[in-house]
């Protein structure tokens, strides 16, 4: 009876009466809630792609930063180790250089005439060619370097003649009849006396200096000029090298300070045509009579000569 109760139609338009409003209200919250759910689940999808974006680019930022700061370092440190190899490099160049200007010097002493370990090459065979390396802009070789190939050439001298008497008085009648009646039969054999030019008996009158090695060819009195120094001496030229000896027992050295005079080394110097750069003519008190010659070791000498005619003679 109660189930037919329950089934009937009566009993179910009660229901549907009495509950019908809570059902759809039910019904309506439910929606709701869905909705709301499926809106705050994109809600925080959205918010955490837009986190996962943002935390990638600072990642991105970062590590672009940090590789920038390394390669700036890195070039720096690489600038400064490249700065200090060559303060390095430049620091030896300088010693070597002037360990070798200082060995050059020594042994240009010990190795002199009269030093302990005298050369015994003779100085003619000393030959001096000019350096094709180092030119100016006008093509010009303004340096001397050793020839250790060089030759006086004794090939081109007339051997033929001197093995033949018969070609040799044939020459001299040739030119004595060219001459005009000179007699030209006296000959000079190596113990007579030969007559010296003017440029010969000047070299004649010549007394070199006792540390001068090689032939003197040409000397003249001069002064040296120097900052905060002008001194007498003599200017001497062989055929490898040029020297200078001041003269102590002159006035003006005298008067020069002691202190000065300790800081000046081209007093008693030598300078080897190998080590010569350059040669230019200058003008000292209003007058063509000074000479400045450079060398390779950077250093340069001022001589101030008598005239014009001297320096070029130089």
């Amino acid at each position: 009876g109660l189930v037919m109760l329950l089934c009937s139609q009566e009993w179910q338009m009660a229901i549907q009466r009495s509950a019908g409003s809570a059902f759809n209200t039910l019904v309506a919250e439910g929606t709701k809630l869905a909705r709301q759910g499926a809106s705050l689940m994109t809600t925080m999808a959205s918010d955490a792609v837009a986190h996962g974006t943002y935390q990638f680019t600072n990642y991105q930022r970062k590590n672009a930063q940090l590789q920038f700061e390394c390669r700036y370092l890195s070039n720096q440190w690489r600038t400064q180790e490249e700065r200090m190899c060559s303060e390095l490099l430049a620091a030896h160049r300088r010693g070597h250089t002037e360990a070798r200007r200082i060995w050059r010097k020594v042994s240009g002493a010990m190795s002199r005439e009269f030093g302990p370990w005298a050369v015994t090459k003779s100085a003619d065979e000393l030959y001096q060619r000019l350096d094709s390396s180092f030119e100016d802009r006008l093509r010009r070789r303004l340096r001397f370097i050793p020839n250790p190939n060089g030759s006086s050439h004794p090939e081109a001298t007339h051997t033929a003649l001197n093995e033949s008497p018969e070609k040799i008085d044939l020459a001299r009648r040739l030119v004595h009849d060219s001459v005009g009646g000179i007699d030209l039969t006296k000959t000079f054999d190596e113990e007579s006396p030969v007559p010296a030019s003017a440029d010969d008996e000047e070299d004649l009158e010549i007394a070199p200096d006792p540390e001068v090695a090689g032939r003197v060819v040409f000397t003249t009195e001069c002064h040296v000029i120097t900052p905060g120094l002008c001194v007498p001496g003599t200017l001497t030229c062989t055929k490898s090298a040029l020297y200078f000896a001041v003269d102590e027992s002159s006035e003006e050295y005298k008067a020069c300070t002691p202190d000065v005079l300790a800081l000046t080394d081209c007093l008693h110097a030598m300078w080897e045509f190998s080590s010569v750069t350059a040669v230019f003519l200058r003008r000292y008190m209003q007058q063509n009579s000074g000479a400045e010659i450079f060398f390779s070791s950077r250093s340069s000498v001022f001589f101030n000569l008598a005239d014009h005619s001297q320096v070029r003679r130089l």
